[in-house]
């Protein structure tokens, strides 16, 4: 049986840790729940693709995005998390339609919106910088 000293240090330990633990640093909260902004964005590309002016490779890409998010969307409900390179991947492809002019005003302005909230969330994707050739 513990005695009153061994009783009194667990209680200090105890009460040491819970003050330790309270002062740690939080973890920021995400933005906007993940699985909602994929959906979200599928939903507006979908709107979108339809009138994107495009040629058949910009429309291969339209569709390898779509293909990209609803596979994001799955692996976010199953595992919680997403393939960043390849939604990354999807958005810089989508980045280069918009700047080719590929999507009416409103799609465009509504695909960006979409683009920067889904970029918190999922996380930006990082250019490398390689050296210029000599």
């Amino acid at each position: 049986m513990p005695n009153r000293r061994d009783l009194m240090l667990s209680l200090l330990a105890c009460a040491a840790l819970t003050a330790f633990a309270q002062d740690a640093p939080k973890r920021a909260p995400k933005p906007k729940n993940r699985i909602r902004l994929l959906q979200q964005m599928q939903a507006d590309l979908d709107k979108a693709s339809p009138a994107a002016k495009v040629d058949e490779k910009g429309r291969k890409k339209l569709d390898k995005c779509h293909e990209t998010l609803i596979d994001a969307i799955a692996q976010q409900q199953r595992y919680k998390s997403v393939n960043k390179s390849k939604v990354n991947g999807c958005m810089n492809d989508l980045d280069k339609l918009d700047d080719a002019g590929a999507f009416p005003e409103a799609d465009r302005a509504t695909l960006r919106k979409d683009r920067e909230d889904l970029e918190e969330s999922v996380g930006k994707a990082k250019l490398l910088r390689l050296p210029k050739p000599l």
